[in-house]
């Protein structure tokens, strides 16, 4: 049970106990890829974007990061389909 706001927001915002990988190998082929930019921390002179995944709070990877286990996975697997329903959100960074 919650006992303050941060424990309900994290509660309500884990949307899968397993990695992408475990997803896949448990028969996830569909998946709904939400991805964000924000300023590159390490660079604070630069304007480059690092893409982030979100689903409500965005994740502590790097999209591409996710993308290439995917790819890893979909080599790995030839006959298999697997869809990315990818979508931009948050405000753009100019």
């Amino acid at each position: 049970i919650p006992h303050d706001l941060s424990d309900v927001v994290r509660w309500y915002s884990k949307t899968q106990q397993l990695d992408i990988v475990q997803q896949l190998d448990n028969g996830v082929r569909f998946i709904d890829f939400r991805i964000m930019a924000q300023r590159d921390e390490n660079k604070p002179n630069d304007n480059d974007k690092v893409w982030l995944n979100l689903h409500f709070l965005q994740s502590k990877y790097a999209a591409w990061h996710q993308l290439k286990l995917i790819r890893q996975w979909v080599d790995a697997h030839p006959t298999e389909i697997v869809t990315i329903w990818l979508s931009r959100h948050g405000a753009t960074l100019d």
